[in-house]
């Protein structure tokens, strides 16, 4: 049974890495799409800190992090539970994508970058009350935090475990 293990794990493992960074670029996109909106309201300094070089920084930063903290967590499971958890991992990281690209797509031309600094809001924003909206307040935000458990169950890794 292990290598079926091995075999399901390593095929859920690229499955799930080509689907994240996959939304990755898809929201990098729409993040760099954004700024080339007319800028309407600001808040904080969301002027300052949210302009595109620091955005392109603070991302291959976060990547560059991640790729140096990818080693295996110290941790050595029975076969069968190992396969439940990898299992369990990829679909919580597989359906909080979904809830990321879900709420993206809703958000459409409202969507920008924010922090914890401030944000930047549109010329043309609205309040956004349907698709995932209309049941969680902040969907994206859920989506990241729920990736960040569906990929430590699944990875196992310290880069996970940081982002969790």
């Amino acid at each position: 049974m292990p290598n079926l293990l091995t075999s399901l794990e390593v095929d859920l493992y690229w499955l799930c890495g080509i689907a994240g960074l996959a939304t990755l670029a898809y929201a990098l996109y729409n993040m760099l799409l954004a700024q080339s909106r007319p800028a309407g309201h600001h808040t904080g300094s969301a002027h300052q800190v949210l302009r595109t070089r620091y955005l392109v920084i603070a991302t291959l930063l976060f990547l560059f992090i991640g790729y140096i903290l990818w080693r295996p967590l110290p941790l050595k499971l029975p076969w069968l539970l190992q396969l439940a958890v990898s299992i369990l991992g990829a679909v919580i990281f597989l359906a909080s994508l979904v809830l990321y690209l879900w709420g993206l797509r809703t958000l459409g031309e409202n969507f920008n970058a924010s922090s914890g600094f401030g944000v930047r809001l549109h010329q043309a924003h609205r309040l956004v009350t349907h698709g995932p909206y209309a049941y969680i307040r902040h969907p994206m935000y859920l989506a990241v935090i729920w990736v960040g458990w569906g990929g430590l169950l699944l990875y196992r890794t310290w880069a996970m475990l940081f982002l969790a």
